[in-house]
């Protein structure tokens, strides 16, 4: 109930205000040239910014030794490291800006930026390093000493989950700069109209992953040495997921100069409007792993059983998706520029004096009258870019050593051939890693319904939409493996190894611009329209794996050497970018010389408009056929002359104008509203089409 009131009261005080000012300029001697010459400035900027981040480092260390004397009994290590890491990071960032100017002369300036930027980042850095060392010693006689059983185990843990998503939107509704000004015997110029409207939208979300684990181990048996063991776990594990979202919106961003001028000669300033409509997403994936593994076993003379077992395994999955949307919908900048003489007969045929309104739009060429004033350039400059970016990069190393030396069998008795010795020996090494990685980044910019509209001067309209999208995989995968066993005369020795390192890597970039409906009219001057749509979408996959594993075996006895190299790659790569092109783009460089009149009469206590004549170089009735019966003259209706507000006003002006002006007053106040809920081009079309009846002629 109170909002109808406030709007009611503010139009009541508008009207007061042009009453007042009109009764001022028309009681006086002399004109004043700077009564409408009331400048405004608006510079609104708002600006949102969300950051959420985590940073984790962990290092773990472990060291045994044990070392044994005389007859040695058995000897046990076992390290266990594990860091488990997860990382969630959600940032969300939100701008929104509504902005209205209302000046009724001179300069009208409005300046609006919305900005949100959104970081959401996770960043992890493991070490994990393990280091075993067992020596069996001597009993002190002249006989080997009997050792026991040796026996090492050492698992490194090193799990990670990476969560980043990032949102950022920044949006503009019916930014409104409007500069109304009416001219009674006020000669003077306005102008110039100017609006900035910036509108961007920044998201990323990245994760950032560095692991290295390595473990060392070393027996040493006595002579002769009992049964050795070696057992060395390596886990990585790594999921890593980036999100980035950003959309930056501007809707209904409207820019208008409309000067009425009675017997008020003067120029009008440039109407120019820059939008610029941005949003950057960024979704990035970085993996580093570093696995390294060194097993050493020596026993002198007849030793028993060596073993070793060593197991790499560093999965990496991760999901990138990057989704960047740029929309611009309906900016207008428009420049009317309207002639008043209240000396003109009514045009409808009744004889009676009113308030003739004249609009000329003049081809390019022709003379423009006296009394039209100069316009100013009406220039459009609309820019929506949208960029969107997903990437994933890993890095696996892994390298796995062993080694296994078994001694003779201790010399032989009175100089005799050696003894038959040597124990079996194994050695199995397994490194896995397999990567999945998935990039998806969709940019869309769209331009529609751009408007820019001049009446007094040339149109300049420069259309700009651009969207790029880019998708990548980057993925290198080294794998090496080293086995040595050196047994006595005899025994079996077994070594095996087995890489495995599938890779999945998955690309789609789509990219779409779209433009459709863009308006430039001028009516004095040359007009020119700009309109570019580009867009861009890359989908790139990078793979490089490098498998390399040695095998050597020396001693006598069954040996046995096994490897299994895997490195499957599936790659899937999409890349889309659509381009559509102004669907309806308009252009007009000019209409021929037109007088549009707009008699408003009095008549009793009501005031009307009747329709405006038709062109009188080229009437719409001369082209009916002449067979139709002429309409019935209208009666003259009475003249009632406007009251009086002085001498001048008397002579210079009808209330009729002052009706006219109070109807601006209402559309200057609920521009801002009708900006917000409906295309601002649509609103200044019904304005002239309403209070001027502007039609293109022939």
């Amino acid at each position: 109930m109170l909002k109808p009131l406030r709007c009611c009261f503010a139009l009541l005080l508008c009207t007061l205000f042009v009453a007042v000012h009109a009764g001022i300029a028309a009681a006086s001697d002399e004109p004043d040239p700077d009564w409408a010459d009331s400048s405004a400035a608006q510079t609104s900027s708002n600006g949102a910014s969300a950051t959420a981040k985590n940073d984790n480092s962990t290092t773990q260390s472990s060291t045994q030794t044990q070392t044994g004397s005389g007859t040695g009994g058995g000897q046990s290590q076992s390290t266990v490291q594990s860091a488990p890491t997860e990382q969630k990071a959600r940032a969300s960032a939100s701008s929104n800006q509504k902005a209205t100017n209302v000046a009724t002369g001179g300069t009208a300036q409005q300046s609006n930026a919305s900005s949100a930027s959104s970081t959401a980042a996770n960043a992890n850095d493991v070490h994990q390093n393990s280091s075993q060392d067992q020596a069996g010693g001597d009993d002190g006689h002249a006989g080997p000493a009997a050792a026991a059983g040796q026996s090492q185990e050492s698992g490194q843990d090193a799990p990670t989950t990476q969560s980043g998503s990032a949102t950022a939107t920044s949006t503009q509704v019916a930014p409104t700069n409007l500069n109304v000004v009416v001219r009674i015997d006020s000669p003077g110029n306005d102008g110039p109209v100017t609006q900035t409207n910036t509108s961007q939208a920044a998201a990323d979300g990245s994760n950032t992953s560095n692991l290295a684990q390595d473990a060392a181990q070393v027996q040493n048996g006595g002579t002769p040495s009992s049964g050795q063991s070696q057992t060395s776990s390596q886990s990585a594990p790594t999921t890593q997921n980036a999100t980035a979202a950003a959309t930056s919106t501007q809707v209904n961003p409207l820019n208008a100069n409309i000067v009425i001028r009675n017997k008020s000669p003067g120029d009008e300033g440039a109407v120019t409007q820059t939008n610029t409509s941005q949003s950057t997403a960024d979704a990035a994936n970085a993996n580093a792993v570093g696995q390294g593994s060194s097993q050493a076993q020596g026993g002198g003379g007849s030793s028993s059983g060596q073993s070793q077992t060593s197991s790499q395994s560093a999965p990496t999955t991760q999901n990138a998706n990057a989704a960047a949307s740029s929309t611009q919908i309906a900016p207008t900048n428009a420049n009317a520029s309207i002639s008043i003489d209240p000396a003109a007969t009514d045009p409808n045929g009744s004889g009676a004096l009113g308030t003739l309104i004249q609009i000329w739009i003049p081809r390019e060429g022709t003379s423009v009258p006296s009394n039209t004033p100069a316009g100013g350039a009406a220039t459009q400059l609309n820019d929506s870019t949208a960029t969107a970016s997903a990437g994933n990069t890993n890095q696996v190393t892994q390298d796995a050593n062993q080694e296994q030396n078994a001694g003779p069998a201790g010399g032989s008795p009175a100089g005799g051939a050696p003894q038959v010795g040597g124990g079996g020996q194994t050695q199995i090494l397994q490194q896995s890693a397999p990567t999945a990685q998935t990039a998806n980044a969709q940019a869309t910019s769209t331009q529609s319904g751009a408007t820019n509209l001049g009446t007094g001067g040339p149109a300049n309209q420069t259309n700009i939409s651009s969207a790029t999208a880019l998708a990548d995989n980057s993925n290198q995968t080294t794998q090496a493996a080293e086995q040595i066993q050196h047994g006595g005369v005899g025994g079996s020795q077994v070594q095996v190894i087995e890489q495995d390192a599938p890779i999945t890597q998955i690309g789609n970039a789509s990219a779409t611009s779209d433009q459709s409906g863009a308006t430039n009219a001028s009516g004095q001057g040359p007009s020119s329209q700009t309109n570019t749509s580009s867009s861009t979408a890359g989908a790139g996959k990078s793979n490089q794996t490098a498998q390399s594993a040695h095998q050597t075996q020396e001693g006598g006895g069954s040996q046995v050497q096994v490897v299994h190299q895997s490195a499957p790659s599936a790659q899937s790569s999409d890349a889309i970018a659509t381009g559509k092109k102004n669907r309806k783009a308009t252009r007009h460089a000019g209409w021929e010389s037109a007088r549009l009149d707009l008699a408003l009469q009095r008549q009793g206590a009501q005031w009307f408009h009747p329709s405006a004549s038709k062109s009188a170089a080229a009437p719409r009735s001369a082209r009916r056929s002449d067979s139709r019966a002429p309409r019935d003259p209208r009666a003259p209706m009475p003249h009632d002359p406007p009251p009086t507000l002085g001498a001048a006003a008397g002579a210079s002006t009808g209330g009729s104008l002052w009706i006219f002006a109070a109807l601006l007053i209402p559309f200057a106040l609920t521009a801002p509203w009708w900006a917000s809920r409906q295309r601002p081009s649509g609103l200044l079309r019904r304005l002239m089409d309403v209070l001027l009846r502007l039609e293109r002629p022939g």
